[in-house]
């Protein structure tokens, strides 16, 4: 009997832009390298989640924006049916918005053209968090002018029965070639 598995954005992106050996990697949590890219990443999360503790706006360099009743670093986990269990990690959720932050050289463009927005607005939807828009906030340190871009992205039904399809269908692909490689035989999963 195959297992019921859990994945996240990380890996269904991976395994749908064809890093297959990555995905594998994620989902099982196996030899998974932090780089210095990531880490300075997770350094500027934790002081942009302490500023949003301490303030009720957004960091600074996003424009301190007042938020309502903000809930920074969100970490979710919810059944999407039978077999399949979806995670992740909100950046900030302030009802009806997700706020994303991004560190590094791509732009929210980039970001909003992804499949991100919208599987986070599963995973809040499925969570009974309403929500109807995310923000987009991309922060390249690595340049001193013109550093920052903002993007929204609007969640639409027609957004979050597309984001729902892509997940199951990505999930289910991974999800048989695990078992066809008995790959769920040789190693485990912790839901």
């Amino acid at each position: 009997m195959t297992p019921r598995i859990k994945v996240s954005y990380t890996i269904l992106n991976a395994w749908a832009s064809g890093k297959y050996e990555d995905a594998i990697k994620y989902f099982f949590r196996l030899d998974v390298t932090q780089t210095p890219a990531m880490k300075e990443g997770q350094e500027y999360h934790k002081r942009w989640e302490n500023e949003i503790q301490a303030t009720k706006k957004l960091p600074e360099v996003f424009g301190s924006k007042q938020l309502i009743s903000p809930s920074p670093e969100q970490y979710i986990k919810v059944d999407v049916n039978n077999w399949l269990v979806l995670s992740g990690k909100i950046d900030c959720y302030d009802k009806p918005t997700i706020y994303e932050f991004k560190t590094g050289r791509q732009t929210s463009e980039d970001i909003a053209r992804s499949k991100q927005p919208g599987v986070y607005a599963v995973l809040s939807t499925l969570n009974k968090q309403y929500v109807d828009r995310a923000e987009i906030y991309c922060f390249n340190q690595h340049v001193k002018n013109d550093n920052k871009s903002m993007s929204i992205v609007y969640l639409t039904d027609q957004v979050l029965e597309d984001s729902l399809n892509w997940i199951e269908t990505i999930a289910g692909e991974m999800r048989n070639y695990l078992e066809q490689n008995k790959l769920f035989e040789k190693y485990s999963q912790k839901i």
